[in-house]
Order: C-alpha cells, then sequence, then structure tokens
C-alpha cells in the first residue's frame, strides 16, 4: 500500500478516530485504526465494538491500494509532528509502515486488516434527517443528567423519542431528570430508543459547529449518524426507559 495525502486533510479525521478508543484497551486490535485505500480514496475506520466512526477522504495520489492497521494514537501522533501543510507518503513494506514528508519519517508496526473486527448490526428500518445544531442541543442540554454507572443500564444513555415533527431527549439519574423537545419538521418517523453514554458523548463531539442535517438510520440494535465523509455507529441500549410522563408532563 502506497499513498500520499495532506497532513492537514488526515490529522482531523484521526482526532476524531481516537477519541473512541479506550486508552485501556487490553485487545491490541481495537487499539488500531484501519486504513484502506481504494478507487482514489481512503477509508479510515475504527471501533471498540459499541461505536464506530468510518471517514472517507478523497486522495489523489494511490500508487498501491491495500488495507492494514496501525496504531491510532502512534499514526495521529506522528502525523501531528510532520511539518503543517506537508505531504505525508505512507508506504507500506512487509509488516511496516513508512511516515515521511521531507527529511522527516517514522516507522510504525502494523497488524493485518483481517484481523479487524466486525461492527455487527441490522439493517435500517427507520430513517429521518435533523440539523445538526439542533440534535447537537438537545444532546447537549440533557447530557448531565446521564447515570454515570448505574445498574439498572437503561439510565446510562439518553432516550431519544421521533413522533413526526416532534424529537424529543430525555436522561436521568435517577435522581435528576432533563427533558428536550424541538420541532424538525414533518418526518413522517414514529421511534424510541436509548442511546448509550458514550455514544452520545462522541456524537455531541462530531456534530460540533456543524451546520447541515444529519440522517439517523435506526435499527433494531444500533443508530446510524451520516454526514458529510463520516458515519458514525452505535449499538442501542437494549432496555425499557422509565415513563416519565406520569411524574412530569411533557
Amino acid at each position: 500500500m502506497k499513498f500520499t495525502v495532506n497532513r492537514e486533510q488526515i490529522v482531523g479525521p484521526l482526532q476524531q478516530i481516537a477519541r473512541i478508543i479506550d486508552k485501556r484497551q487490553t485487545c491490541t486490535i481495537l487499539s488500531n485504526v484501519l486504513l484502506q485505500c481504494r478507487d482514489s480514496k481512503l477509508v479510515i475506520t475504527a471501533t471498540d465494538l459499541e461505536v464506530k466512526i468510518v471517514i472517507q477522504l478523497n486522495l489523489n495520489d494511490i500508487r498501491v491500494e491495500g488495507n492494514i492497521t496501525l496504531d491510532a494514537r502512534k499514526v495521529l501522533d506522528s502525523c501531528r509532528l510532520l511539518p503543517t501543510g506537508s505531504d505525508i507518503h505512507f508506504d507500506l513494506e512487509g509488516d511496516k509502515i513508512n511516515l515521511s514528508s521531507g527529511s522527516c519519517s517514522y516507522i510504525l508496526n502494523t497488524l493485518s486488516a483481517d484481523d479487524f473486527p466486525e461492527f455487527n448490526h441490522t439493517e435500517a428500518d427507520t430513517c429521518f434527517n435533523v440539523k445538526a445544531e439542533k440534535l447537537k442541543d438537545g444532546l447537549d442540554k440533557t447530557a448531565f443528567c446521564m447515570a454515570l454507572n448505574s445498574e439498572r443500564n437503561y439510565l446510562n444513555g439518553i432516550e431519544m423519542t421521533i413522533n413526526d415533527a416532534m424529537l424529543k431527549l430525555v436522561a436521568s439519574d435517577g435522581n435528576r431528570l432533563a427533558v428536550y423537545k424541538e420541532d424538525i419538521g414533518s418526518t413522517g418517523v414514529n421511534a424510541k430508543i436509548i442511546v448509550p453514554k458514550k455514544a452520545v458523548q462522541e456524537l455531541s463531539c462530531l456534530l460540533d459547529g456543524l451546520e447541515e442535517d444529519v440522517e439517523i438510520r435506526v435499527s433494531r440494535n444500533t443508530l446510524e449518524a451520516l454526514y458529510k465523509n463520516v458515519v458514525f455507529s452505535s449499538k442501542l441500549v437494549a432496555d425499557k426507559f422509565p415513563n416519565f410522563d406520569r411524574i412530569v408532563n411533557q
């Protein structure tokens, strides 16, 4: 695998990717990022098996296509240390990859892309669009009420309800309750899911400063958020949120 990418084009995506990787990860391959070069595109993927981020970059210089995985934080740190605005050359030789720009170069170990885990999910049966700023606003205004590590798993996240044009987010740690409601325009969708805490936090970060619509796809066990060149996926909490409407008239 051999390709060239501009430093500024890849550093941002690698920063987004690296956030979801647990530093305490005991499975080595889950500390890695998957790089796939094909059809003039570089596809970058990371997962901890609960959430996944896929970012696609358009490249003009792919000399040899291929797939490989690298330690996510090491490749990010190496790219950061290279000169601003420089082109970075990735050259895979055997089980090592050389990152170089001018007189600077770093050699990193790799693991086979064949060992990178699959993120299992079912086909989406519900889709709707929502303004990124509205979704982020709702997540930020309710996330503080999520439980930190409750034995009641349904409290470790946010309940998201779509009732045609109405988006409703509810979070509680058993002592506090936050409810957010917003008109997002007719969607023709009626759905109720629980989005886990880590997905709420990561999705809020990804949506920061985004102005366009986000496409939300919901299946039996996963949520996907698609915008620009990014696909964010998360497993859902398989539980039922308490009916707080009986306590608070919302």
